[in-house]
């Protein structure tokens, strides 16, 4: 799962590059990154399956996840490219500050951990545990919550580490965890 976060996270770089150097419009842009996203949430599906004891390879139904949670990430990829065209990351001079646009665009990759600990679950037989990983400060309001309701079933969890849906977004360290012990995917570090 780190080589897909982090061989995206590499990808949308290089997207931002053309941006910045002008090779592409701020539409382009946000095309570029939402194909790629729809390719790479299909990889997270499968290696959330593949963890969880599916030996199967990706198929359509791997691929249709990916475009789902893809789709669900375009309304804020546009307000992202609409928020670079109106100048909101160019400095006074009208210049992109590529480095801003990178850290804000390679977020979306820490989705993609969600999406594999999605599909971990829900191949999963039996219980999930919510366990809290470390954090420099405090938890955020809802991963305590989740991990003392524990144990939830696939079909109970409200949402899963990495996927967005709880206070600290991708930042959260938590992982999932079955009942046998086997865990679902942290956090990628970054380099």
């Amino acid at each position: 799962m780190d080589r897909v976060v982090r061989g995206t996270r590499a990808r949308i770089a290089s997207v931002v590059d053309k941006l910045a150097q002008g090779q592409i419009t701020e539409l382009e842009f946000a095309d570029h990154i939402g194909a790629l996203l729809g390719d790479r949430h299909a990889r997270a599906a499968v290696l959330g399956r593949q963890r969880a004891g599916d030996s199967g390879g990706r198929d359509r139904d791997d691929d249709v996840f990916g475009a789902i949670v893809a789709e669900g990430e375009i309304q804020f990829l546009l307000r992202f490219s609409q928020q670079i065209a109106d100048g909101k990351y160019r400095d006074a001079n009208g210049v992109l500050d590529a480095a801003k646009v990178a850290r804000r665009a390679e977020s979306y990759a820490e989705r993609l951990t969600g999406t594999a600990n999605e599909t971990f679950g829900l191949v999963s037989p039996g219980l999930l545990y919510w366990r809290l990983g470390p954090v420099k400060e405090e938890h955020c309001y809802d991963c305590p919550d989740l991990a003392m309701s524990s144990p939830w079933t696939a079909a109970d969890i409200p949402t899963y580490p990495h996927k967005n849906e709880t206070e600290c977004l991708y930042q959260c360290k938590c992982h999932i965890e079955r009942a046998d012990g086997l865990a679902g995917f942290s956090a990628t570090a970054r380099e």
